[in-house]
C-alpha cells in the first residue's frame, strides 16, 4: 500500500531475500521482490532510537597524499567490517573551506602548511557505519603521527600509508558529531 499524501510505502508482512539487521541504516538501498527501496528516514522514534544507538557513524577522509591509496583503503575499511554509506570525492577549492574542516587547529603553528596541503589534491570523504564507529574507526587509521605509529601499530592505515604527523593518510572524526 502506498500512502499518497506522506509518501510512504507500507507492505504486508511476508518473506523477503537475506536482508540484515545490518543493512538498515539511513541511505541504504535495499532489494524487496525486485524493487529497490532507499531508507531515507525511521518509522517512529523507537525504531530510530534502537537502531542509531546500534549503529554507530563517523566521518573518514582520505588526505590528499594518499589519494593513489584509496582503493587499498576502502578495501581495508571494508575487510573491518565497516559499511560505507556514503562517499565523496572532493577537493578544497578555496581556503576557506579548509580552514572551517580544521577550525580546531586555528592559531596552531602548523595551521598554514595544513591548509595548503589540503588543498593541494583531491580528498575522499565517507560516512561509515558499524557498532562504535568512531572508537573502531580511530583504532583502524592509528596514532594521529605515521611515525608513531610505525612503531606502535604497525598493521594500521596511518602506518602503512602516512609520512609524518600532517601527511598522515587518513582523517578520522574524533567524535561522532564531528561531521
Amino acid at each position: 500500500m502506498y500512502d499518497l499524501k506522506n509518501k510512504r510505502i507500507f507492505m504486508k508482512r511476508m518473506a523477503v531475500g537475506p536482508i540484515s539487521v545490518q543493512d538498515l541504516y539511513l541511505g541504504s538501498i535495499i532489494t524487496v521482490h525486485s524493487r529497490q527501496l532507499k531508507i531515507v528516514d525511521y518509522g517512529d522514534i523507537f525504531t530510530k532510537d534502537k537502531f542509531e544507538a546500534a549503529a554507530g557513524r563517523t566521518f573518514a577522509m582520505v588526505k590528499p597524499d594518499c589519494y593513489t591509496q584509496t582503493g587499498k583503503i576502502i578495501d581495508a575499511i571494508y575487510a573491518n567490517g565497516f559499511i560505507i554509506s556514503k562517499l565523496k570525492m572532493s577537493k578544497f577549492t578555496k581556503p576557506q573551506q579548509a580552514d572551517d574542516f580544521y577550525e580546531q587547529h586555528k592559531g596552531k603553528p602548523f595551521f598554514s602548511d595544513l591548509n595548503t596541503y589540503m588543498q593541494s589534491d583531491v580528498v575522499t570523504g565517507m560516512e561509515l557505519v558499524k557498532e562504535d564507529g568512531v572508537n573502531s574507526f580511530r583504532g583502524l587509521i592509528g596514532p594521529t603521527n605515521s611515525q608513531d605509529a610505525k612503531k606502535e601499530a604497525p598493521y594500521t592505515l596511518r602506518a602503512m600509508f602516512g609520512a609524518d604527523a600532517m601527511r598522515n593518510g587518513i582523517h578520522g572524526s574524533a567524535t561522532g558529531a564531528d561531521y
